[in-house]
């Protein structure tokens, strides 16, 4: 079973089972919510990998949400759903950092694509992370031997 968490935001809530329905049969562990409060006030509670918001009825703006999203969980992947394709917000949508705009409705096959693909890019992300982060810590460790050895010899040179 897969462990990523998945926090739905459809105002719809027939569209919020379906959607929800698919992820957990494609072995997602899915939350859903129905309005913009709700998804911040989940995502302050917990981690999810990454929302899924359908933005036809927005809260206070367009892309709000996913700003508001960003500053509460900044590792969390937004993905939108829109009832129309519109250019200029999908340029605004991935200004703010989202991952990638679908167009409602969204076939099964459309909606895991863009959602494993999503989740592998955020895993790339955190393994690059990872190992920058393991690497200097090497180097951080080389630098130190090094120094040791330098005193050693320092004071050996001292003594004799």
């Amino acid at each position: 079973m897969k462990t990523e968490r998945i926090l739905i935001v459809d105002n719809e809530p027939l569209t919020r089972v379906k959607m929800r329905t698919i992820l957990e049969r494609e072995g997602y562990r899915v939350f859903a919510v129905g309005s913009a409060n709700e998804a911040l006030r989940q995502a302050k509670k917990e981690d999810f990998d990454l929302v899924l918001a359908d933005m036809v009825k927005p809260c206070n703006g367009e892309l709000e949400l996913v700003e508001k999203l960003r500053e509460v969980s900044p590792d969390t992947i937004p993905l939108l759903v829109r009832g129309y394709s519109d250019i200029e917000t999908a340029r605004a949508a991935m200004r703010v950092g989202v991952y990638d705009c679908l167009v409602d409705p969204v076939e099964r096959s459309e909606l895991c694509s863009a959602i494993a693909k999503a989740l592998r890019r955020r895993w790339l992300i955190k393994e690059t992370m990872r190992r920058r982060r393991l690497i200097n810590e090497a180097q951080h460790r080389r630098q130190l031997v090094e120094g040791d050895s330098l005193r050693k010899r320092l004071v050996e040179f001292v003594r004799n």
